[in-house]
């Protein structure tokens, strides 16, 4: 069978970043160590190994067969074919004649449809790989995410201006089954053990595309920094990471104690919580708090949700109720605040509408428990007046910021707020939803699009908290948007 397989170039002399070492150490050594200080893969488990077929997963099959009979693992692979390239589906016969030829029990998955985006790809790979992990019996999943990996996405998450939770980056053990046994290991690290074995892969040349932002940071923004004035960024970031795991970890001990004591009574979806004890605490600390109160119950609020939570609870008068992202809501009976999930209608969680680039098409989003009915055409901006426009800031895929224009309720009035005019229902009609999106590429280079979107309500209204039938539900959503330009929100209410 023909396939584009590649043997390691040598990297035998060059330096590891940071380390003082030369590629070509043993290797398998020091990941032995590293399992064992961090409990990673306890002896006689069940492994199933996520096998792209790619440079870096090869290398971990190839570790963990070294020390298989060492720790007594059972070791079995997985494979999914997302379909974004012709050539998939021969990456995926080499990895089944790999892991035939090695012996190693194998299941491959294929997309059954070609997901859109990176994200959406991501997602259904987990959900694949979680799948496969069980069928073949095993109790972990491992990954191949390295030490590269690592210092590439806390720069990515940096440039979109991450708190702790993301400059932690990659987690050693995601729970309850996913671990990643390489992240201290350097990309050329594997290369060297690679080439010393004589082992071989496949090339995704997807990887050298930098139209995709992790391959514009990895191939061009990284090398640059490093060439002017930064030359151990890649170790810096990784340093980073490890003091924002663990400055994280404080505060969410400390957080947890704070919780704990805040809060009264505990139901299965229902949690009763001391206003006034809240209330001891300054702004800064109190939202944090709330986010953490929130989390206990159901997911946890976004930048708007959180600000909406809060002046509810600063200000509400007894027996009021506010509707957060996800069908939780917040009440206030006197001197308790009570947090509750309402888990009638888990269907009906927040779905996010991404535009990922010009182009048109036809979606669906559901904002403020509403299904809207999306189209949209993206092309290049002409002549329109800067006075018709409003700016509003969401975020990018790929790190940057976005700057859109958007809307006021009527073409020409930009008085309306980005939290209100995406989903109101006078701001819904196919004649009053034109906006322009302003974003800077990957790349670097600045690209201007007009957006054409027109919105139809697909079934009934959502449950009312203003009198433009937008609630805080909508607005939490959009605090919430992670893509180039993101419309989602709601959670309970008619129209499904």
């Amino acid at each position: 069978m023909a396939v584009r397989s590649c043997i390691f170039r040598s990297m035998i002399g060059q330096s590891v970043p940071g380390t003082g070492r030369t590629v070509g150490d043993d290797l398998v050594g020091r990941v032995e160590t590293h399992l064992r200080a961090g409990d990673l893969l306890p002896a006689a488990s069940a492994i199933t190994v996520a096998l792209s077929g790619g440079l870096d997963s090869v290398v971990l099959l190839d570790l963990l067969l070294t020390l298989r009979d060492r720790w007594g693992w059972a070791i079995s692979a997985a494979h999914f074919d997302h379909r974004m390239r012709e050539e998939s589906g021969t990456d995926a016969e080499w990895v089944s004649e790999l892991c035939e030829f090695r012996e190693v029990p194998c299941r491959v998955g294929r997309a059954s449809r070609v997901p859109k985006n990176e994200a959406e790809a991501r997602e259904l790979r987990y959900e694949f790989l979680g799948r496969a992990r069980a069928a073949l019996g095993a109790r972990f999943l491992v990954t191949a995410h390295q030490a590269d990996d690592q210092a590439e996405t806390v720069l990515f998450r940096l440039l979109r201006g991450s708190g702790l939770a993301g400059l932690a980056g990659i987690p050693a053990r995601r729970a309850p089954d996913v671990v990643r046994p390489l992240l201290p290991f350097w990309r050329s690290e594997l290369e060297a053990y690679g080439s010393a074995k004589g082992l071989s892969y496949v090339a995704d040349p997807s990887n050298l595309d930098l139209t995709i932002a992790r391959n514009w940071i990895r191939h061009r923004l990284i090398p640059k920094i490093e060439a002017t004035g930064a030359p151990e960024l890649r170790r810096d970031l990784h340093r980073l990471s490890e003091l924002a795991g663990r400055a994280g970890d404080v505060v969410a001990d400390l957080t947890d104690k704070v919780v704990d004591e805040l809060i009264l009574e505990v139901a299965e979806s229902r949690i009763v919580v001391a206003r006034t004890g809240l209330l001891a605490y300054d702004s800064n600390a109190r939202a944090h708090l709330l986010r953490a109160l929130v989390a206990r119950v159901g997911p946890r609020p976004g930048r708007l949700g959180t600000r909406t939570a809060l002046k509810f609870v600063n200000s509400s008068s007894s027996g009021r109720a506010v509707d957060l992202a996800g069908g939780v809501v917040v009440r206030r009976e006197f001197d308790r605040v009570i947090i509750e999930r309402l888990a009638a209608e888990p269907e009906a969680l927040d779905q996010e509408l991404v535009i990922d680039g010009p182009g048109s098409a036809v979606g669906l989003a559901v904002i403020g428990g509403v299904r809207w009915e999306v189209s949209w055409q993206l092309g290049a901006v002409e002549n329109e007046p800067a006075a018709d426009r409003r700016s509003w800031t969401s975020r990018s895929r790929c790190g940057a910021g976005v700057r859109a224009t958007g809307c006021g309720s009527q073409p020409g009035h930009g008085s309306s707020s980005e939290s209100s005019w995406i989903g109101r229902s006078d701001a819904a009609s196919e004649a009053r939803t034109r906006c322009s999106l302003i974003t800077r590429a990957c790349s670097g280079s600045s690209v201007s699009f007009g957006v054409s979107v027109r919105w139809r309500r697909r079934g009934a209204r959502c449950s009312q908290s203003g009198a433009g039938g937008w609630n805080e539900r909508g607005r939490d959503a959009l605090s919430r948007a992670d893509a180039s330009c993101v419309h989602g929100g709601g959670d309970r209410g008619a129209g499904r």
